[in-house]
Order: C-alpha cells, then structure tokens, then sequence
C-alpha cells in the first residue's frame, strides 16, 4: 500500500525514451480515455502538460451492499517520461435500497490500528485497494509504451 500525509497515494514515472512532451500528452489523453472515467478541467496547470482525472472501481462485496472506490489520477508529460499521481481515494459503501456511507483514506487506514477482525478486513479492503491501482497503473504504462497515436 502505497501512503503518503496517512492518506492512499501512488506517484511514480513512466520512462518514455525517444518521444516529445507533444506526443507524450496525446498518449496520454488516448490512454485515460481507455481506462478511466471522467476527464477535469486541471487547475492551475500548464495548457497541454497535464491530464486530471476521476475514476472509480466497483470492489468486492457482500450482496446487501455496493462498494465503489473512488479516486483522482493525474498524468504528467514531459519530454522522455510521464509522471502520474493517484490520490483523493475513498470509497463509497450504498445499501441495496438503503443509505450510503463515505469512507476517506484516512479511515480505511486507521482500521489497520484496530485488532481483531476489524483489522483483518481493513487489510483485505486495502489488498483489493492496491491490487486494483496496480492493475490501472500497469495498464497505462503498457498504453502509454505502444499506444499509436492515430488511435
């Protein structure tokens, strides 16, 4: 699990030797088009350097209940690499035809510090957390190396 200020967080860089910031931010665009699913406006950012967007991911759980985590992703192109981030993680627990709950980060987190059963589902919940940004991240990484850009 990758944590950062006690709150879920995944940066790192994907190496894109021989291509252009230009080229790079197209791919990039291509590639959360593919697998996340709401671009936003980045603030504050330079115009064609930075993509910004919501995703989410249904997770396991029990028929009575519907868990949906939650997440912002950002890439970052530059010439020869593109960072990402992977933060603002919650999830979003609904009872079939009842009341919803949010769960921030720092919650899930904090259910490692209890014992006992508690913590052994905040560590399965966590797994299945870092199981899925793992997953997303590899599937970008793999996009962003081979992605034609006519795509």
């Amino acid at each position: 699990m990758h944590v950062e200020d006690n709150r879920i967080a995944y940066k790192g860089t994907f190496k894109l030797e021989k291509m252009n910031k230009s080229d790079i931010y197209a791919r990039a665009n291509m590639t959360i088009a593919r697998y996340v699913n709401d671009k936003i406006e980045p603030k504050n950012v330079t115009y064609e350097t930075t993509i910004v967007s919501a995703g989410s991911i249904r997770l396991n759980s029990p028929y009575h209940l519907i868990k949906t985590l939650h997440y912002t992703i950002a890439l970052n192109a530059d010439d020869g690499q593109c960072q990402y981030r992977i933060d603002s993680v919650y999830i979003i627990q609904k009872e079939r035809g009842g009341r919803s709950r949010q769960f921030s980060s720092e919650e899930l987190l904090k259910g490692m510090d209890i014992s006992g059963p508690v913590a052994a589902n905040a560590e399965k919940q966590l797994n299945e957390i870092d199981m899925n940004f793992q997953k997303l991240i590899d599937l970008i990484a793999v996009d962003m190396k081979r992605a034609p850009l006519n795509n």
